[in-house]
């Protein structure tokens, strides 16, 4: 992968950091919140599918290090 260099401006930024937080405050956004662990669902072909897994704690990770 190349280098991040990141293209927002610093309000977009904490835009995105807001929005990703109140993505992950339902109670339905469980599911959402941490990697899919394909070896304990038994869901072999997972990666081979989806390339570019992404759940929302990822996502803010991400966003913390931009």
């Amino acid at each position: 992968m190349g280098t991040n260099i990141s293209t927002i401006s610093s309000l977009q930024h904490r835009f995105c950091l807001s929005t990703v937080r109140s993505l992950k405050k339902p109670k339905d956004a469980g599911a959402f919140l941490h990697p899919i662990d394909p070896v304990s669902l038994n869901i072999s072909r997972y990666p081979s599918i989806i390339k570019n897994p992404m759940d929302l704690g990822t996502i803010i990770s991400k966003l913390w290090v931009a």
